[in-house]
């Protein structure tokens, strides 16, 4: 999801990471076990802080979409 995103605000696309409705599971990397509830929450967190000139890149929740 992450690259996505990148790429999309890279190609000048503007970006709304659904912030509820990510899909991945914990992972073992390199012994270090990655709880998939930090993941998403890095992910949501990251989006409320890029910036591209003249792009809007963010994350919301469905709800706050549906009453965009």
């Amino acid at each position: 999801m992450r690259a996505t995103t990148y790429r999309a605000a890279g190609e000048g696309y503007d970006v709304t990471l659904v912030a509820d409705a990510h899909t991945t599971e914990s992972i073992d990397w390199d012994g270090i076990q990655l709880e998939a509830e930090s993941m998403i929450n890095d992910l949501n967190l990251t989006m409320q802080f890029l910036e591209w000139p003249n792009q809007k890149v963010t994350s919301a929740d469905t709800a706050a979409i549906l009453q965009m």
